[in-house]
């Protein structure tokens, strides 16, 4: 059943998360940050100030899918449209709790999150992030662009 190893799937993967942003510089950590958007125990935070990683889980019967929202660059962007959204729904939000990568180690870009990210699934999971046939990986890239801030269709 899907909904088995839901604690568990939380635990490691909010560890591998803190364990890539630890090995870029980051003092990273699991946990929940006060006033927090989207807050959860499994967070991954910064000196425990900042919320740099959230994550969530979809069950369906058969299946499980694990995501995560990784911030790198334009906190200051996000924070403002968080605090409209938190206000508009009267739940409690810290506007400083949002941080980003990038805020923690200047200069840091996606492509370098995204690299080591990508290697810290790969060995999760043992296998060569070249695993993946071409026409899934050149798919995945086609649909980036509907995730990226911003982008509206």
């Amino acid at each position: 059943m899907a909904s088995e190893g839901l604690e568990t799937r939380f635990k490691e993967f909010g560890a591998m998360y803190a364990e890539v942003l630890r090995e870029l510089g980051i003092d990273a950590r699991v946990g929940a940050v006060p006033g927090e958007y989207c807050p959860g125990a499994h967070s991954v935070n910064a000196r425990g100030l900042v919320k740099l990683v959230g994550t969530g889980q979809r069950i369906v019967r058969d299946a499980w899918l694990f995501s995560a929202l990784i911030v790198v660059g334009d906190d200051a962007r996000i924070q403002p449209l968080l605090a409209d959204v938190y206000r508009h729904l009267g739940l409690p939000f810290e506007v400083a709790s949002v941080g980003s990568l990038s805020g923690e180690v200047p200069g840091l870009d996606v492509e370098t999150v995204e690299r080591r990210i990508l290697d810290a699934y790969a060995v999760k999971a043992q296998l060569e992030p070249s695993a993946l046939d071409q026409v899934t990986w050149e798919l995945a890239l086609s649909l980036v662009i509907d995730h990226r801030i911003g982008h509206i269709r």
